[in-house]
């Protein structure tokens, strides 16, 4: 019997003012899948997970599996250093009554913050922010992780830190991730799918079958 996907998307198009962002654009995304998107600077990527979100219109169809949460971590997270909230605070933040503070320990255990809990959001590292804004995401007990481009600004030690954390967490918590990265070396050793776009979709395939030289020539244009 053939398993309904999470998350399926058909023949998606969105225009950004006159600008066509992204061109029939289809794929599925399945239980405990990891599926990275790839391609240059414009080619759509970004547009693509806030149409996800439903945070922008677009045309063709979006369907989710019933009862579907997502978390989401941002390539920026803008915010005020001076501004008074605790990182347990931030946690918490919008997750709704359902959270208790004993599940806001748990998530900040997990992601090794538990030290900083009282701390103010102001003082963490870049890479602390991003294991944060994971234990926001933990807290709401998503299905879909979306991710995107969630180590801009990330040193090297704390991308490759929180990528094994993220790999361990997908395997306790079973989440399925969808994700925007340019770190082709990286991609080869996390992800099990990739969607190489630009405005369209150039190829799709396992990461040893498209992170080559060729395939990515092709992908970038080069």
């Amino acid at each position: 019997m053939q398993v309904e996907p999470l998350l399926r998307v058909k023949n998606l198009t969105i225009d950004r003012g006159h600008h066509r962002a992204v061109e029939g654009v289809s794929f599925d995304l399945h239980r405990g899948s990891h599926t990275a998107i790839i391609g240059p600077n414009g080619a759509g990527k970004s547009s693509l997970i806030q149409a996800v979100l439903g945070l922008i219109p677009f045309q063709g169809t979006i369907e989710f599996s019933a009862d579907l949460t997502i978390g989401y971590i941002p390539q920026k997270f803008p915010f005020d250093r001076g501004f008074p909230l605790s990182v347990k605070e931030m946690v918490a933040l919008g997750a709704g009554r359902r959270v208790s503070p004993q599940k806001v320990r748990e998530a900040l255990w997990e992601v090794g913050l538990a030290d900083k809990a009282q701390r103010p959001i102001g003082v963490l590292s870049g890479g602390e922010l991003k294991r944060m804004l994971l234990a926001h995401c933990l807290v709401l007990n998503p299905q879909i992780l979306v991710l995107d481009e969630a180590m801009a600004g990330v040193d090297r030690e704390g991308a490759l830190c929180f990528m094994e954390l993220l790999k361990q967490l997908r395997r306790c918590h079973g989440w399925t991730i969808l994700e925007v990265s340019h770190d082709i070396q990286m991609l080869e050793h996390q992800a099990d799918w990739v969607i190489g776009l630009n405005r369209s979709v150039v190829m799709a395939g396992s990461p040893g079958q498209l992170l080559t030289p060729e395939h990515l020539a092709k992908v970038y244009g080069g």
